[in-house]
């Protein structure tokens, strides 16, 4: 949406961002595929997003770390590991995300805002 639009926003948080998986099934394309892109500008989209976030488990199970890096490079993200978050979802029990509160109550916080 943002490209598509031209959005421009403050900062964006990813979480276990990736462009390709270790995951080959057609299970997984099949109930992926309405989300699932990888032919972003991101040229463009580091333009639109200034600063961003690529927030990941350091023991993810589904996104090998090479992908995750291979991401925020491309968008000059900020990584954030989180030990022992494996995919930072409710399938493993991880139910709030505090740490994205918090940076996003940082961007809020600058002179900006107030």
């Amino acid at each position: 949406m943002i490209e598509k639009f031209n959005l421009k926003v403050d900062c964006a948080i990813f979480v276990a961002p990736f462009l390709e998986l270790n995951v080959v099934t057609w299970q997984f394309h099949l109930v992926n595929k309405s989300f699932y892109k990888t032919d972003f500008d991101f040229e463009k989209l580091q333009k639109l997003i200034p600063v961003s976030y690529a927030i990941y488990g350091d023991d993810d199970p589904y996104v090998k770390r090479q992908y995750i890096s291979d991401f925020a490079n491309k968008m000059k993200s900020i990584l954030i590991p989180v030990k022992g978050g494996k995919h930072l979802n409710a399938e493993f029990k991880f139910l709030s995300f505090p740490l994205i509160f918090e940076l996003c109550k940082t961007r809020l916080e600058t002179k900006d805002y107030l």
